[in-house]
């Protein structure tokens, strides 16, 4: 009967190419291929090419170039050609409202003030357009900070309303605090008593932490209340959600803060053991730390 001959033991060097070079050749194959990939979708374009594009693409693919414009550096600083090419633009959007948001934003960031100024207040003050398109048009005089915007804004907070425009009004009293104006201070006071909650809300905290005004603080303690906060229906019966409850607090314990200062510790410690939401123990802490909070209440129907 024949023995079984032993099978001889490969050395270290023998394994090594099984054991580490192969596997370090198949993990370098991947970085490479996701680089590539990378380098493929990163956008080489430049502004003005993206506008071009924008100005002959499909409804889709210009939404994904006004996007791309939106969030670029390079837009932040817009020649007046590039500017006026983008208004034209904006016209021809029609009922593309997507689009529309981010075209304003890039022309409110980064448009040639002396030829966006002009535009925007005239869609702002005009009650013939939409809601929607007014609504950016003031969001963009807002983000640029232009002080010729601060007569649009209480030009908007002085005429009477109907209530359908709120979000328009929102946007206005941020644009006053924004700047820190001091007409700023009676026409917040006054939008603590409107109808939209959302506005009440933002206006307290704006008061507070914008000019350290306490007129709304009565406001802000109720916004601290799990119950209160709870109770409260939107204009379609349906309850807030969670994360505009956290919102809602964690605005109002900031506003708090700026008023009550140390004043504010033992809630703040109260808070910081909150078994409801990490996000308000968060916040708590920060404050507690002596560190801002930032944050607003972002417009909502369901408010």
């Amino acid at each position: 009967m024949n023995r079984l001959e032993p099978i001889p033991r490969k050395t270290f060097g023998q394994l090594f190419p099984q054991l580490f070079l192969f596997p370090l050749f198949l993990v370098v194959i991947g970085v490479l291929v996701v680089l590539f990939f990378k380098a493929s979708a990163e956008d080489t374009r430049t502004v003005e090419e993206i506008i071009a594009d924008m100005e002959t693409e499909g409804a889709h693919a210009r939404r994904q170039d006004s996007y791309t414009l939106a969030t670029s550096e390079e837009a932040r600083n817009l020649s007046p050609e590039a500017t006026r090419r983008l208004l034209r633009l904006l016209d021809r959007l029609g009922e593309d409202a997507e689009t529309a948001k981010f075209v304003t934003m890039v022309l409110g960031r980064g448009g040639d003030p002396e030829i966006v100024l002009e535009r925007m207040v005239r869609i702002a003050l005009d009650p013939a357009a939409d809601l929607e398109s007014r609504a950016r048009a003031v969001q963009a005089l807002n983000l640029r900070k232009l002080p010729q915007a601060v007569e649009t804004f209480r030009k908007i907070l002085e005429t009477p309303s109907g209530g359908e425009d709120w979000e328009i009004r929102l946007y206005a009293l941020s644009g006053l605090a924004n700047f820190q104006d001091p007409s700023g201070v009676p026409l917040l006071r006054a939008a603590l008593s409107d109808p939209c909650r959302e506005i009440r809300w933002n206006s307290a905290a704006m008061l507070a932490r914008t000019y350290g005004d306490a007129s709304g603080k009565e406001i802000l303690w109720k916004m601290t209340d799990w119950s209160f906060l709870d109770s409260e229906r939107g204009e379609r019966q349906a309850g807030l959600h969670p994360v505009e409850k956290e919102s809602c607090m964690v605005l109002a314990l900031d506003a708090l803060h700026r008023l009550e200062g140390d004043g504010l510790r033992s809630f703040l410690e109260e808070k910081a053991r909150d078994p409801r939401s990490l996000k308000v123990q968060n916040a708590a802490r920060r404050l507690l730390d002596g560190k801002a909070v930032e944050g607003n209440l972002s417009p909502s129907r369901t408010l």
